[in-house]
């Protein structure tokens, strides 16, 4: 039974590959990774000996190259998106894996070797592919809150199974890759909270809160709550002007109070206790891998502080410290490590590409966009969040939106044939019909 409604979906998805509406693709393959990788981790189905999300991917591919010839304006826009440094970060990533410590960094089963972290990492330019329509972004949003709505109820059944006495849930997943994608959608809610002047819309979505906040007390995931608690700040500050004073505070006081109800919720106690562990001083060993991994850094040779240990160098480098540890807990640590300060002004660039990008688009659903790369942004200090699949997911559906509704959106249709057209040939073929 389980295989047939898969096999349906998989049909059904290859049937919206060829219209407008494979936005659907995208959200699908959100869907199945974000709940089969928790909530059926061991047991992921199996299609014609391909897994559930190797079939997508296949469908994925498909969808872009229907595209490509049936949306003449499709590579005009994709010119918009910051490749340069995308590609740039992708060669070094490639290039990193033939001087890396790991043995099986260039293996096709190890899930932190060059194949899965380069599928991961293209993963961007597939999301912003399946991006079409102003629209898409809601409907991709929506998506999000349903799959953190998902796992929220999962999370709190499974902490009140055990009473709600069982540490951090009781779950038997990363507790922290749960966390991201139950805040991802969280962060819907509270633009709908913020925006949305139906009074009856706002409780609605007050009360949903209330759950996702619970279960990511539950979690107690310290350092995604604290991103997003610094991402819900950011987008009611953007909104000031907007909302006015008055209602600023009302809203404010709102969420507040949403927030401190799920505290007292059972269960919400389990975030208080975390923050009186005896590990909080080193954040879970975070400081010592982070002291080490840089003194590491700078008594190397000049060649490696440029261009890093190589792709997956953690476990050479912080398992002799830290026996069963092999992750450097902050992205931007990885990139400096993996492919040296080189690698990190990449990094750096690409991330102040996308932001810019955001913040110059018109898209109605800006104010949604800046929470998810803040969430992202301040959510790596603490995790490697650019090896999970939901970043390069939502950067890739932020960068695809905000072009969309940027001046694309008014401009001329223009073909593919003027896509191969230089720039100084296109300026003159718009003089001439009158474009501006």
């Amino acid at each position: 039974m389980i295989t047939f409604i898969f096999l349906l979906v998989i049909t059904v998805l290859f049937l919206l590959s060829f219209t407008k509406r494979r936005i659907l693709i995208i959200c699908a393959f959100y869907v199945c990774y974000g709940l089969l990788t928790v909530l059926n981790a061991d047991t992921v189905p199996i299609l014609g000996g391909l897994t559930i999300y190797r079939l997508l991917y296949l469908i994925l591919l498909l969808s872009i190259c229907l595209r490509i010839f049936q949306d003449d304006c499709f590579l005009l826009r994709a010119r918009r998106w910051p490749l340069a440094s995308f590609f740039v970060l992708l060669l070094m990533m490639v290039v990193s894996s033939f001087y890396s410590p790991s043995n099986t960094v260039l293996s096709f089963d190890d899930p932190a070797g060059l194949c899965a972290r380069v599928v991961i990492i293209s993963l961007l330019w597939i999301a912003a592919s399946h991006i079409q329509e102003e629209r898409d972004l809601l409907i991709f949003a929506t998506t999000t809150v349903i799959v953190s709505l998902v796992l929220s109820g999962w999370v709190i059944w499974t902490a009140w199974e055990s009473d709600f006495t069982a540490d951090r849930g009781g779950i038997l997943v990363n507790e922290n890759y749960v966390a991201i994608f139950i805040l991802t959608g969280a962060i819907p809610l509270i633009d709908s909270i913020y925006v949305q002047k139906n009074r009856g819309v706002r409780v609605f979505c007050s009360a949903l809160l209330l759950c996702v906040v619970l279960a990511s007390l539950i979690l107690a995931s310290r350092g995604t709550l604290l991103a997003f608690a610094v991402a819900a700040i950011l987008m009611a500050v953007r909104l000031r002007g907007e909302l006015g004073h008055r209602r600023m505070l009302t809203v404010g006081a709102g969420v507040a109070l949403v927030l401190a109800a799920a505290a007292f919720l059972p269960g919400g106690g389990n975030f208080l206790s975390r923050l009186d562990s005896v590990d909080i001083g080193t954040l879970n060993e975070r400081t010592s891998i982070w002291s080490h991994s840089l003194d590491y850094f700078m008594h190397t040779d000049l060649t490696k502080m440029v261009f890093g240990q190589g792709l997956s160098s953690s476990a050479s480098i912080i398992s002799p410290m830290l026996p069963d540890v092999a992750n450097y807990h902050n992205v931007y640590l990885q990139w400096l490590m993996e492919q040296g300060t080189l690698g990190l002004m990449v990094l750096m660039v690409f991330l102040y590409a996308v932001v810019r990008l955001v913040l110059h688009s018109n898209h109605p659903l800006k104010n949604m966009m800046i929470g998810w790369l803040s969430l992202f942004l301040v959510a790596g200090l603490g995790n490697t969040v650019s090896d999970d699949h939901v970043f390069w997911i939502l950067f890739g559906v932020t960068i695809g939106a905000s072009i969309s509704a940027n001046e694309w959106k008014n401009a001329p249709q223009q073909t593919v044939r003027g896509f191969l057209r230089t720039p100084r040939l296109t300026s003159s073929v718009l003089r001439s019909t009158g474009g501006s």
